[in-house]
């Protein structure tokens, strides 16, 4: 069976301050998400990988950097995997602004598809591309595949598309920056949830307590 490890992006200063980024190429990774990302290198010893995919913004593709270097992997980057489209709240900062994001796209997790920021995506466009995206990169594949996205992304997607949990894990699970979700592909082309990470991988000595990021945390 084929798994997909998805791993949210390092820590950026949109997570800190609040910024809703969701236009490429996006932020640089701050000094504690490259040390996240590095972190990741011993978190993933033991997983063998085929493969090794970021998105087309800049955040991801610099945490994927020290993993793929250590295997001696490329990172293809593919738009598929950005993050779900701010529309007119694109760009603006402040905890209403990226609670406003959450209450629209979260609902696609449960189904509500037909909802929308104005001047972005729907629920069916989001899993039209990011579903796409998976299929070009597990194509032959019969073993793991690594994918860098982003964390409304991975949420709304693996609790819709996990038929073994259900799609209010959208609300009740954190993805704080470099956390990761592992699926299963099963033989009739569904998925289920194996693994859950909700904290960064190097845990509490590269995690940031005052970053607002509410993207990365529950909604409780």
């Amino acid at each position: 069976m084929t798994r997909i490890l998805l791993v949210r992006h390092g820590e950026t200063s949109a997570n800190i301050v609040a910024s809703l980024d969701c236009d490429t190429p996006g932020p640089d990774l701050t000094e504690l998400g490259q040390e996240q990302a590095r972190s990741l290198v011993p978190r993933f010893a033991t997983v063998e990988l085929e493969r090794i995919f970021a998105s087309t913004m800049v955040r991801t593709q610099q945490t994927a950097a020290p993993l793929a270097t250590q295997r001696s992997m490329p990172v293809t980057s593919l738009d598929e995997f950005r993050e779900i489209e701010g529309g007119e709240l694109a760009g603006q900062v402040g905890y209403a602004v990226l609670a406003q994001y959450f209450q629209v796209v979260a609902p696609w997790a449960m189904g509500e598809l037909d909802r929308c920021i104005p001047g972005a995506e729907d629920g069916h466009a989001f899993f039209r591309r990011f579903d796409a995206g998976l299929a070009r990169a597990t194509e032959g594949v019969t073993g793991t595949v690594a994918v860098f996205s982003h964390g409304a992304a991975i949420r709304v997607w693996a609790a819709n598309r996990c038929t073994n949990i259900p799609g209010t894990w959208v609300y009740e699970r954190d993805l704080r920056n470099t956390g990761s979700v592992l699926v299963e592909r099963m033989a009739d082309g569904t998925f289920e949830l194996i693994e859950w990470h909700e904290d960064p991988a190097g845990g509490p000595p590269v995690t940031n307590p005052r970053a607002v990021d509410p993207l990365g945390k529950a909604v409780r």
